[in-house]
């Protein structure tokens, strides 16, 4: 149980266990924990499950649950807050279902009714509980996991990556624990576990720890413990850390149905079987199941099944009332002469004697027939399916193809691999994290850190990557093993903030040093600005000779081959050694690897990113489109690093004004990114930057505001790093939004702008003038003049004092500071502005010019609000005469000044000026 009463607990936490794959919330605003119907309605929901999480605080219910996108929620709420908090959350798509505990409150039928959400209310909490525990065990049978195989997707010749994941996930899971030797240790090691993460009540872990021998692992799984719904969880989500340590467990409970089909087999007299399960499949699964008909399907769990088809065609039933959701009954055809999976009767070992069950072993695979409605009721279907055979021809194909990509090494290597090898970045990361908290060897852990610097490399994390090469390089100089002595070669100059970084790799650490040649040397990164010297070249040099050198060793290269050396391209060589360098490396990679090896794609995409520094989109585009014809061909449509070569050559075609193409290339990289990458990825906020510039090229604004302020968005959740990017959007979003009018709006991406160029600039930065001055515009334009005036005097401060001689910056400032002084009524500061205005006129243009015109007649207008109409006569008789010399023909101002003239003549024959001043 997980009590959350105290605003104090942070209930989002960077990683949360949860024993079963759903949450059961009980909020509730009773604060008193030792009154008796409290403690009541504590040991109904213990009976219930073991993990239970209680609120009394609603913000913090729903801020919980809301985290786990991927769990159902069910809510037991009370009565006497369910009115105000069920209208609210409703709607939120985590929870599933609500359950009212009513002691108190009358709740009419017609408020229910709006609810569909609200599945119980009840007065007593075992009436509650007794519904809650059937959809519970509905949502048991429904969660476990399943992959589908159609025929087309059975042909050795395609890639891989096509192959549903979760199929090639468990099946490699199940290969290895199956493997691995086991002792008393791993249930220690598991019961910490579990303590640590309250999975399961203490009484239920003790009873587990004390009694695990003593029970068999058939009891222990369908014990109305933890256990159950904590492996299948973990099995359905492929939380790699919870299957590791529930390994012993997986392997007993294999043994022992494997032990029970042989016993029971005999028994079969070789006569085929019929079983039936009955459960949910979203309808968008359930379509696959129907376009692969006489292919394949797994149950990617252990697989519970009964004899009596009434009990599934229940189960189906009541699925079938669930939104988008089809319910199924599997109806099991078994041949046990020729059966590729164990499966046994179980009801003589089970927790539940009563029940006749047939339990699957992990990962079994059924070949899919006929698919036929039930009833008439196209929410309710009856799928047949067929035990594969062990010589089942495509089940054969499937396990060759896996063993042939994903050869079978030691251990979990092969598993994390995998999960490289086919684009699942954070997948891969959780998994070596875990395996680098279990184990103390200094290889494994060399070869982990090496996985991870891959990992964040390929997730644009480069200063965390780099990290982890300096883990791997301390604990080089703690062994003398060979494969750890010569793991790598690391040269750093100015690790730095600017990142001007070179890392040259004797060995590529993801390998296992068995595979061919793969990136002896990589993540190159170096700053052409900087003088060419000797040292550069002769590292360069020195860098190629051993590459080559170390190919020879493996005999992967020629040794007769051409010197690298001859001067084939000196120019190349003087002018820019990096590209030289990475233009030789790739010649020989060409020679000894095949077309299609990512070594090669990674060398076109490093030449391609050294011919965009020098200004020649197209060699960029050239190699970057050859990197891309690779990688398309051996990684998954998802995978990271298309993202990024996507992202490049669309930067090429902008570059050549080519804004339609590159838009196309950018979105491919933007739909890849918002994928694989974690919501907040600071690469995000480059690509949405770049789609916003491309926009704003093509006069999209609206577009462009859209991903301008996604890419604000991502930034500042990331508050330590921010960029010109940042202020060049929020800049860009404020522009629009005040050309839109919108100037509130304006302002606040202005705001955003300049708090962080204040914190990256002296306050006196002539870099602030536009910032403070277009702030201090929209605050005039709304009215607010004194934070105008504010923001005014911030700029001409540092023109004042940094450029003094640029006139016009001094004019426009001093003239919007009088206007904002005349529109807040402070006419003397206003005038005092506006003679300051007049005076650089004079000293910027001839004696007679418009602009001095323009000052005269707006002294006058001051004077005029003044009260001092014979000086503002004055003064428009000047802007008149100056405008009459300047612009003869415009007579329309003309006639604006004449009016006031006349105007002000009139009060002066009458007398009015004298009396008024």
């Amino acid at each position: 149980m997980n009590d959350h009463r105290t605003s104090s607990i942070d209930c989002r936490r960077s990683r949360r266990y949860i024993a079963q794959d759903y949450l059961l919330i009980w909020l509730h605003n009773d604060t008193n924990e030792t009154n008796e119907e409290y403690q009541n309605t504590l040991k109904h929901l213990r009976n219930l499950v073991d993990t239970i999480d209680i609120f009394t605080n609603p913000d913090e219910c729903v801020n919980f649950f809301t985290e786990f996108n991927d769990m159902k929620t069910f809510l037991i709420i009370n009565d006497t807050i369910s009115e105000q908090i069920i209208p609210l959350i409703h709607d939120l798509p985590q929870l599933d279902q609500i359950y009212i505990f009513s002691r108190t409150t009358l709740l009419s039928s017609e408020w229910i009714g709006k609810w569909t959400k609200i599945k119980g209310i009840s007065a007593e909490m075992t009436s509650l509980c007794a519904t809650l525990k059937l959809m519970i065990r509905q949502h048991n049978q429904d969660s476990i996991a399943t992959s589908v195989i159609s025929l087309n997707e059975i042909n050795p010749n395609k890639n891989l990556n096509e192959l549903e994941s979760t199929f090639m996930y468990s099946q490699i899971f199940k290969n290895i624990l199956l493997k691995m030797n086991y002792n008393d240790n791993s249930i220690d090691e598991f019961v910490q576990f579990c303590q640590k993460n309250k999975f399961g009540s203490p009484k239920n872990i003790d009873l587990f720890e004390k009694e695990y021998h003593n029970r068999s692992s058939i009891w222990w799984y369908t014990w109305p413990g933890f256990i159950y719904p904590m492996l299948n969880s973990s099995l359905r989500t492929l939380e790699s850390d919870v299957i590791i340590k529930m390994g012993f467990f997986i392997y007993d409970l294999h043994k022992q149905i494997e032990q029970l089909y042989n016993d029971q087999r005999d028994s079969y007299h070789e006569e085929s079987l019929k079983v039936y399960r009955g459960q949910g499949l979203s309808k968008e699964h359930f379509e696959k199941v129907i376009k692969a008909k006489n292919g394949l399907i797994s149950f990617n769990n252990f697989l519970s099944t009964s004899k009596v088809e009434e009990v599934s065609v229940g189960f189906a039933v009541s699925a079938s009332t669930i939104a988008d959701t089809v319910g199924i009954l599997f109806v099991i055809s078994i041949d046990p002469s020729v059966s590729s999976a164990p499966f046994a009767c179980i009801q003589k070992h089970s927790y539940f004697e009563s029940e006749e069950e047939i339990l699957f072993s992990m990962h079994t695979v059924f070949r899919i027939g006929d698919v036929k409605r039930i009833d008439n009721n196209d929410e309710l279907y009856r799928i047949e399916l067929q035990l594969t055979a062990d010589n089942d021809q495509e089940l054969c194909i499937l396990t060759d193809w896996l063993s042939k990509d994903v050869p079978d090494e030691i251990g979990w290597k092969r598993l994390g691999n995998l999960l490289i090898r086919i684009g699942q970045l954070e997948k891969a990361e959780q998994f070596y994290q875990t395996l680098l908290e279990q184990t103390s060897d200094v290889a494994d852990m060399i070869h982990y850190y090496g996985q991870l610097a891959f990992i964040k490399y390929n997730q644009g994390d480069r200063k965390m990557s780099m990290w982890y090469h300096l883990k791997i390089s301390e604990l080089s100089k703690t062994t003398n093993s060979g494969d750890s002595t010569d793991e790598l070669t690391m040269v750093n100059r100015n690790f730095s903030e600017d990142n001007k970084t070179i890392v040259s790799y004797k060995n590529d650490l993801r390998l296992d040093f068995g595979e061919i040649c793969h990136c002896d040397i990589k993540y190159i990164e170096y700053s052409e600005e900087r003088e060419v010297s000797p040292d550069t070249l002769s590292f360069y040099e020195k860098s190629l000779d051993d590459f080559q050198r170390n190919l020879r060793l493996k005999n992967l290269y020629p040794t007769t081959s051409c010197n690298p050396f001859d001067p084939v391209d000196d120019h190349l060589k003087q002018s820019s050694p990096l590209l030289w360098f990475q233009r030789k490396i790739l010649e020989i990679r060409q020679k000894c690897l095949h077309p299609n090896h990512p070594d090669i794609a990674q060398s076109y995409a490093s030449v391609a990113s050294l011919y965009e520094k020098r200004k020649d989109p197209y060699q960029s585009r050239s190699f970057y489109q050859k990197s891309i014809d690779i990688c398309k061909q051996i990684l998954p449509s998802n995978h990271p690093t298309l993202s990024c070569l996507y992202h490049n050559i669309g930067m090429t075609y902008q570059s050549t004004g080519e804004y339609f193409t590159a838009l196309c290339f950018i979105k491919k990289s933007l739909e890849i990114a918002e994928k694989t990458l974690p919501p907040y990825h600071l690469d995000l906020s480059f690509i949405y930057f770049n789609m916003a510039g491309l926009y704003d090229k093509l006069d999209d604004y609206s577009n462009a505001t859209v991903y301008y302020k996604n890419s604000i968005i991502v930034n500042e959740k990331n508050p330590h790093i921010k960029d010109e990017n940042y202020t060049f959007s929020c800049t860009k979003v404020g522009k629009i939004h005040s050309t839109m009018k919108q100037y509130s709006e304006a302002l606040i991406y202005y705001n955003k702008a300049l708090t962080i160029e204040e914190q990256l600039c002296p306050l006196d930065d002539p870099q602030l003038i536009d910032y403070y001055a277009e702030i201090a515009s929209l605050h005039h334009k709304l009215e607010e003049y004194p934070n105008a005036l504010l923001f005014f005097h911030k700029a001409l401060h540092i023109v004042e004092k940094h450029l003094s001689s640029e006139f016009g910056k001094l004019f426009t400032l001093y003239d919007a500071i009088a206007r904002s002084y005349e529109k807040n009524a402070n006419y003397p500061q206003a005038l005092l502005f506006y003679e300051k205005t007049l005076g650089i006129s004079e000293q910027m243009y001839t004696l007679n010019h418009i602009n001095s015109a323009v000052c005269y007649n707006n002294i006058g207008i001051v004077y005029i609000r003044m009260g001092q109409y014979s000086k503002a006569l004055s003064y428009f008789e000047l802007a008149l005469h100056m405008r009459q010399i300047c612009n003869p023909e415009d007579d329309s101002r003309w006639k604006e000044i004449q009016d006031a003239i006349d105007y002000l003549r009139e009060l002066e024959d009458e007398d009015v000026i004298e009396s008024a001043e």
